[in-house]
């Protein structure tokens, strides 16, 4: 199963804003990125019958993700509330005619460059600390 850590997410995630101003543009109808970072997402914050923990580092990402994004929003104090929000992206990212909804389709945009950002930083300080030692 894919992981929101793994290497291929900026990747996805940048491919998904790629998509979006397409899809926004009239270029393109090519959904593959945005279907695909949907999926992504979905599994990364899929908690219950299992009762799976979400890693903290993962939530560290959406965190910084969602600040990133959510210029004018009331700041997320909660796990329970982050977990929501990444959520709706998802269900944006999974519209049928996302077109229906111009403004949060762009919201969305704004979450996959902002992700695909801190997923690289992440990546990069791994990167620097194995070659610390």
């Amino acid at each position: 199963m894919e992981n929101i850590l793994d290497a291929d997410t900026a990747l996805i995630a940048s491919g998904a804003s790629i998509d979006i101003d397409n899809i926004l543009s009239h270029k393109s109808e090519d959904l593959t990125a945005m279907r695909r970072l949907a999926e992504l997402l979905k599994n990364s914050v899929k908690i219950g019958q299992s009762r799976r923990r979400i890693d903290p580092i993962i939530i560290n990402i959406f965190h910084e993700t969602m600040k990133n994004t959510m210029e004018n929003s009331k700041p997320l104090t909660t796990v329970t509330e982050l977990v929501s929000e990444v959520r709706k992206i998802a269900k944006i990212l999974s519209y049928k005619n996302p077109l229906n909804n111009p403004a949060k389709l762009r919201q969305a945009g704004d979450f996959c460059v902002a992700l695909s950002n801190a997923v690289i930083g992440y990546r990069r300080e791994m990167y620097n600390l194995r070659h610390q030692i």
